[in-house]
């Protein structure tokens, strides 16, 4: 009987894909969660009483100069903030009393903090993290000649070259 044959497979096919889009269904719900718990922007519950005003606590650059593209610490610490902000806009900034986030500048760049409390009240506070030039690799090798000369039963080297001069 063919046709039974072909209605067994077709239902064990979609029973297998079934299951395949209810295992894809839950590996997308488990990712969705991940994504709320991680999520950039969690919600502050106010303190109790009245908390004075914002503080910056801290706010500074690990390295005093990079390399263009290289990595660098931005530091910060704020008490009394219902919201904090960097400019340039940085992901992961959080009201937090010490954190740090990785920044890889290409230029020399003027970072502000802005903190503002639950009063209303707004403090800022500013740094430069400079990005300095690349050195300057060696100078190029424009020639180079060596020589050997036996003289009383000693060998004398000599070894002579020129480079380019620094413009």
């Amino acid at each position: 009987m063919p046709g039974r044959r072909s209605l067994i497979i077709g239902r064990v096919m979609s029973i297998r894909f079934a299951k395949l889009m209810a295992a894809v269904c839950l590996l997308l719900a488990a990712w969705g969660l991940t994504l709320l718990r991680e999520g950039e922007s969690p919600v502050w519950a106010p303190p109790s009483g009245n908390p004075g005003p914002a503080r910056i606590l801290q706010f500074y650059a690990s390295v005093g100069a990079v390399l263009p593209g290289e990595k660098a610490l931005i530091c910060y610490g704020v008490e009394n903030a219902r919201s904090v902000r960097i400019s340039p806009w940085m992901a992961g900034v959080i009201p937090s009393p010490n954190r740090c986030l990785e920044v890889f500048p290409d230029h020399t760049t003027h970072y502000t903090i802005l903190a503002e409390g639950y009063d209303g009240g707004v403090v800022a506070r500013s740094l430069i993290l400079p990005v300095e030039a690349e050195p300057p690799g060696p100078a190029p090798l424009l020639d180079f000649a060596s020589s050997a000369r036996e003289n009383s039963g000693f060998h004398r080297v000599e070894n002579l070259w020129r480079v380019l001069p620094k413009t």
